[in-house]
């Protein structure tokens, strides 16, 4: 386990542990990142700042702060081995949509990704046969603030959502 600390206020913590019980090998970790940005990323002018200064938030720091938790477990026993990933991350999106600086925009993203395995090694001489079925699933869910406020109030909430799946046979000699 361990924590750290250093510059734009960042923080991260971490816990692992991986040991074997009897026949069951286990590997499992948590981690935890936040950053409050670097606001010394100072944008002079952006696409408002040409047509209408007054309504500009320029010059102005780009949100840059983000957090996330990432988690990972693995599992093996004899031929089978499993893992199971988890990603949340949260974060600022930096310049609207339309290259201007504008508060407001987040991104929200989840990825999760587990697969099981089976290995075996015994039905030929020198013959490996391995069967993996895995499952991935993405989401972002996010809010983009297309313009500042002042100039024209547009948001934006794109959300995409994927999935994917999975079985493989393979066979080696």
């Amino acid at each position: 386990m361990g924590i750290r600390g250093g510059s734009f206020d960042s923080y991260d913590a971490w816990i692992q542990h991986g040991d074997s019980y009897g026949p069951w090998e286990i590997a499992l970790g948590l981690e935890w990142q936040k950053n409050q940005g670097d606001n010394d990323r100072v944008i002079d002018k952006d696409y408002v700042s040409t047509i209408a200064p007054a309504l500009s938030q320029t010059p102005g720091s780009l949100p840059t702060s983000y957090e996330v938790v990432d988690t990972n477990a693995a599992i093996r026993h004899s031929n089978w081995e499993g893992h199971l990933y988890l990603n949340l991350r949260k974060s600022d999106a930096g310049l609207g949509s339309l290259q201007a600086l504008a508060d407001g925009s987040e991104l929200d993203a989840t990825n999760l990704l587990a697969d099981l395995n089976y290995s075996y090694d015994k039905s030929f001489q020198d013959v490996v046969m391995e069967v993996k079925v895995y499952y991935s699933y993405k989401e972002g869910d996010n809010l983009v603030q297309l313009l500042p406020a002042l100039f024209l109030d547009m948001r934006g909430n794109p959300i995409v959502i994927h999935q994917d799946g999975g079985l493989e046979l393979t066979g080696a000699y």
